[in-house]
């Protein structure tokens, strides 16, 4: 995607948080913070740490299981907050460049093939969301109306694709390197595309055998549970009980119509969906104050602050890296 395509989803994603602040009721967003549960914000900033570490165990599994190294828990940790940093910019969060580099400095792997493993783990996050959108859909009445037509699309989406990619992971190498051949790229980006499509290619053959396969989409649900329950606590401080079954279905709903929407981020469309969903699930005909809070509060909790700690991250990582190549040339 362009630079100005990718400005053009943002300013997109922008207006619709826009849209968001405008129908907000001030008044009543300052009542519902300034009447907060402190002990349930605790609680989901447990649950927020507790997410993250569950993805940094995920991380240490597939780099051992892809390269038969053992990454230790602070760089895996690192890595995860790095890499939602890194993948704010891309449509969907797709494309992390962080986890790689990341990798090749601790362990000297090659880029492409942890970019492969990013995109494997990439599946593993959408493939968590349609459990538990399915899961809601059954326990949640109001799941099953027509608004929610969006977020069955994309989950529909993600499981035809995930089906054909585990099933047939050279498949997916032909049509993505056809698809590189027809791009209008240079020779360079043409060449790391194709390493980077064998590698993904090649970590599809080996995610997909049972003892890999079920142990990893395990940790990614149970991340994806937390993150439900994190949102559960947050509007349960707002004193809007949403219940563990409707934190599933706001959580996986509103970032499965994010995919589908490809707004880098996630930024407004997430907002205005959680809120949306939200209301629907509390069966209220208006966007309360309470709820506006409650979404704002868990996306600065869980999405703002996790990328501002990446993006320090990152400019340290670029730090450390510009030392290094005028160190080399003084060497030189």
């Amino acid at each position: 995607m362009s630079r100005s395509t990718r400005l053009a989803f943002l300013i997109a994603g922008a207006a619709l948080l826009a849209l968001l602040v405008i129908r907000i009721d001030v008044v009543g967003v300052r009542r519902a913070v300034a009447a907060a549960d402190v002990r349930l914000l605790a609680a989901a900033g447990g649950l927020l740490a507790v997410n993250i570490l569950i993805k940094a165990l995920r991380w240490q599994v597939m780099v051992h299981r892809l390269t038969g190294a053992r990454l230790d828990l602070p760089s895996a940790v690192t890595s995860i907050f790095a890499g939602v940093a890194a993948a704010s910019f891309s449509p969907a969060r797709t494309v992390d460049l962080a986890k790689p580099m990341l990798l090749k400095q601790r362990l000297g792997v090659g880029l492409a093939t942890s970019t492969g493993a990013v995109l494997v783990e990439r599946y593993l996050d959408g493939a968590a969301l349609v459990v538990l959108f399915g899961a809601s859909i059954a326990l949640v009445p109001v799941a099953r109306g027509s608004q929610f037509q969006p977020a069955l699309a994309a989950a529909g989406i993600l499981l035809v694709a995930g089906i054909i990619a585990l099933a047939s992971p050279e498949m997916v190498r032909t049509l993505m390197t056809r698809l590189i051949q027809r791009l209008p790229l240079p020779i360079e980006i043409r060449e790391g595309s194709a390493r980077v499509t064998d590698a993904f290619a090649s970590s599809l053959a080996l995610w997909r055998t049972r003892r890999n396969i079920w142990l990893l989409l395990g940790m990614s649900v149970l991340a994806a549970l937390c993150e439900a329950a994190r949102l559960v606590a947050v509007f349960g401080a707002m004193r809007e009980p949403l219940g563990l079954a409707g934190g599933m279905l706001v959580f996986s709903a509103a970032n499965l119509v994010a995919i589908l929407a490809l707004i880098p981020g996630g930024i407004g469309i997430t907002e205005l969906s959680m809120a949306g969903v939200a209301a629907l699930v509390l069966r209220t005909t208006a966007i309360r104050g309470s709820i506006v809070a409650a979404v704002v509060l868990d996306r600065l909790l869980s999405y703002y602050l996790v990328v501002g700690i990446g993006a320090l991250i990152l400019i340290g990582m670029s730090r450390i890296t510009r030392r290094q190549t005028v160190a080399g040339q003084s060497d030189g």
